[in-house]
């Protein structure tokens, strides 16, 4: 895959990871750390990558995850049957309307 065509800078950064971090007898079984100043990634890319090829196998760790669609702003309803906002941002537009404000 690196050797020859076009992938995305992602994917091509995520098998050179895997690559130094191959294990095997053939492989040069780089730790985290090693392969963190080697490729100029962090810690955590490096160790979720890792993790990712062990649970899951190579393609998902080779590509990108998806998001699986929009997360909606939710409203829950307290026990004493008030509604209340869970996102900060919604708490402030609940509380600074006009009138919340004795101006509507």
């Amino acid at each position: 895959m690196l050797a020859k065509g076009r992938h995305a800078a992602s994917t091509a950064a995520r098998a050179r990871i895997l690559l130094k971090a191959d294990e095997s007898e053939e492989g040069p079984g780089w730790t985290d750390g090693d392969i963190v100043r080697a490729l100029d990634t962090s810690l955590s890319t490096a160790h979720r990558i890792r993790q990712e090829f062990v649970g899951l196998g190579l393609e998902a760790a080779l590509y990108r995850h998806r998001p699986t669609g929009r997360q909606y702003r939710k409203l829950d309803a307290a026990p004493n049957g008030c509604w209340k906002a869970t996102s900060p941002v919604a708490w402030i537009l609940l509380h600074n309307a006009p009138w919340f404000m004795g101006l509507g």
